[in-house]
């Protein structure tokens, strides 16, 4: 006779074997391309996604991001912007001090997102 703990830990590795076996393929912009420089890639390194929203907390967030530039571990920072009604002023000066603060090693982008919506 099985634990209950044991039948639990079975029926979750089944559950993700099925849902592996029956998930749709990737989309096409997550397929590398098969001449895809791979030595541009640092795969033994991170790349930090962060998401913003509120301008109250843009010193937060380019302090965050300067210190996750510094990490040796650390490839590039995508800083991805989520309010649309944020003034073009505020954005530019945003993205200024973000790349100012960047690493050479380690580059913060930001990418703006056109609504508010995380699912999109």
């Amino acid at each position: 006779m099985t634990s209950p703990a044991t039948a639990i830990l079975l029926a979750a590795t089944l559950i993700g074997v099925v849902s592996a076996a029956t998930r749709p393929p990737d989309p096409p912009e997550c397929v590398p391309e098969p001449n895809q420089n791979l030595q541009i890639l640092h795969r033994d390194k991170f790349t930090v996604l962060m998401n913003g929203f509120s301008e109250s907390r843009i010193p937060l967030l380019q302090s965050l991001a300067a210190t996750y530039s510094l990490s040796p571990i650390v490839s590039s920072v995508l800083v991805l912007w989520g309010n649309p009604a944020t003034s073009p002023r505020v954005l530019h000066r945003l993205a200024h001090n973000l790349t100012l603060s960047s690493s050479s090693s380690a580059p913060i982008s930001l990418l703006l997102q056109p609504s508010t919506m995380l699912d999109i």
